[in-house]
């Protein structure tokens, strides 16, 4: 347990913008050394494993994207009877069928993770006999159609996937990079569809993480963001391409770091991904006597293995 008279002397805030940056990258990647292997990985539900076929079993994980939460998925994926019924009833735009589906199932789905009750609407739409071609079911058929198979969609770069599933209602950066997670865990590990980098712009958590990471502060307006990155990386890169371009170095180092003892360093960017988004969380990290744990840790003021033990206890699955 850390303590107030744990605390050390932090940062000098007399450093330059690129040691300053050194510094806490240094103890964050320290962060990512210690936890690691402690935070196991997630899991395909095993009804999903149990399903046949690629073609059923991304629309399962789409499915249970959209709700964030297994149980909900296995009900929406059952009362809308599979990926081949699915196919056929937007297809055909049979909007009695699918407002009878869900009719049986709307109320009895959860939202969990960064899926809201608000996010219900969005599912098969408001009202399904006059929404459902605007719905977010309806246009990952859509996409998936012109692809050919849901299996051809995502076996593409991750860029041009992402940026499909931001076409679909109510999903988001995050619902996209989690259900790219997903498939490229359990059914496309197409090479490509790996990312390697961070998914910064769009990104809440993610983003707060980093600009704290790299200037001491979760919110910047757009005027200080703007006048920071110059400071650190120059004029002549945007700032959003500045921070999807050191998230990326930031993964790359990560993996080095990784790579001594894994077989494989495919999966770092998705672990770095969740660390960036939850290490800066102070109303879930927290201990006695320290305002703001994550900040002080990254201030040098609390050990890598002393926050690592908070954070563990805090996330692990």
């Amino acid at each position: 347990m850390v303590h107030l008279g744990d605390v050390r002397p932090g940062t000098n805030p007399k450093m330059s913008p690129e040691s300053y940056v050194a510094e806490r990258e240094k103890r964050f990647l320290s962060l990512y050394a210690e936890v690691r292997r402690a935070v196991r990985p997630p899991k395909m539900a095993s009804w999903v494993h149990s399903l046949p076929g690629q073609e059923e079993k991304l629309f399962a994980i789409f499915l249970q994207g959209l709700c964030g939460d297994a149980y909900s998925g296995e009900k929406l994926y059952r009362a809308l009877g599979g990926w081949n019924r699915f196919v056929s009833i937007a297809g055909s735009n049979d909007r009695r069928a699918i407002g009878d589906a869900w009719l049986s199932v709307k109320d009895r789905l959860r939202f969990l993770k960064h899926r809201r009750v608000e996010h219900r609407s969005f599912i098969v739409g408001k009202d399904p006999w006059r929404d459902f071609e605007r719905s977010a079911s309806y246009k990952y058929w859509e996409l998936t159609s012109t692809a050919g198979t849901q299996v051809r969609f995502f076996t593409r770069h991750f860029w041009d996937v992402f940026n499909d599933l931001l076409e679909i209602p109510g999903a988001g950066r995050t619902l996209a990079f989690d259900l790219i997670e997903d498939v490229y865990r359990n059914v496309v590990d197409h090479a490509d569809l790996r990312p390697r980098s961070l998914c910064i712009e769009g990104s809440t958590g993610p983003l707060k993480g980093l600009l704290l990471l790299c200037f001491g502060s979760r919110r910047l307006h757009m005027r200080d963001l703007k006048a920071k990155a110059e400071l650190l990386w120059g004029k002549d890169i945007p700032p959003w391409e500045a921070l999807e371009t050191y998230s990326q170095n930031l993964v790359f180092e990560a993996e080095e770091l990784a790579r001594p003892s894994e077989r494989s360093v495919e999966y770092v960017v998705f672990q770095l991904e969740d660390l960036i988004c939850n290490y800066q969380k102070p109303n879930i990290l927290q201990v006695e006597g320290i305002a703001d744990l994550p900040a002080a840790f990254l201030d040098g003021q609390v050990d890598a293995a002393d926050f690592a033990v908070q954070y563990i206890r805090a996330y692990e699955r």
